[in-house]
């Protein structure tokens, strides 16, 4: 009982994540101490063929605009004294 005269205030129960939805186990579960966070590797096969795809057009561009560079220099290296 209260001392102020408010009604008791109910302790809500603890919220357990929804199936199919990762996230941590409740704290009075005692599979809690033997669980360990996995990390999926699976999630990096998605990202290494976009990494394989700008390599392969980063290469050949970065390629292209430094024989353009030397060419560029060349040409306006010609009244130049060296």
């Amino acid at each position: 009982m209260s001392l102020t005269g408010d009604p008791p205030v109910e302790q809500a129960a603890p919220q357990r994540a929804a199936p199919g939805r990762a996230g941590p186990p409740p704290a009075d579960d005692p599979a809690a101490l033997k669980a360990v966070p996995v990390r999926h590797p699976w999630r990096w096969a998605r990202v290494v063929p976009l990494l394989r795809v700008a390599t392969a057009w980063y290469i050949p561009l970065a390629t292209g605009l430094s024989v353009l560079q030397h060419y560029v220099e060349r040409h306006f290296s010609k009244g130049a004294t060296r």
